[in-house]
């Protein structure tokens, strides 16, 4: 049997949500959820506690990349779920904004604009989210800026921005 990386398992739970990764679907409330417990009976349980992206602060993070344009990112808490069941609590990137000129080769450049509330996965202090061609990666260091690289890879046209964020509100 192979086996997964660490970084599949949080992948492979997305088959899980009801309204998850990859969804354009706003996350879960955060304090409650109705589900059904042993004996048929409806209940109202408590979410679990987070466990994955925990050390990122939910909130708005605000910044500019290497050509002068503006980032939006947005985490917030998302629920994985098996049916009605919340079985994980994460911190989720769950807005992502920018724009950027890519270089086309020989039919010039373009700006490659992106603004997706696709989610993205938080690991630790690394988030990484996925939108068709566009990528885009950042890191909460402690200590340091919040520091990130978004990219895109057509057939014609690719490039990349480095980015600095940082939190702007709740």
């Amino acid at each position: 049997m192979r086996r997964l990386a660490p970084i599949a398992v949080p992948i492979a739970a997305c088959a899980l949500l009801v309204a998850g990764c990859g969804s354009s679907g706003t996350p879960a409330p955060a304090t409650t959820a109705t589900a059904t417990v042993p004996g048929g009976k409806l209940g109202t349980t408590a979410a679990p506690p987070c466990s994955r992206g925990c050390d990122v602060p939910v909130g708005t993070y605000e910044g500019k990349n290497d050509q002068g344009r503006a980032i939006l990112l947005h985490v917030s808490v998302g629920h994985l779920k098996s049916g009605p069941h919340i079985v994980s609590t994460v911190h989720i990137i769950d807005r992502f904004k920018t724009d950027y000129v890519v270089d086309c080769g020989s039919q010039g450049k373009a700006v490659d604009k992106v603004d997706t509330t696709t989610w993205g996965h938080i690991n630790g202090i690394h988030g990484f989210l996925r939108h068709g061609e566009n990528t885009m990666d950042v890191f909460w260091s402690p200590g340091e800026p919040i520091q990130g690289v978004a990219s895109t890879k057509s057939r014609g046209c690719a490039g990349s921005t480095h980015f600095t964020l940082k939190r702007t509100g709740a």
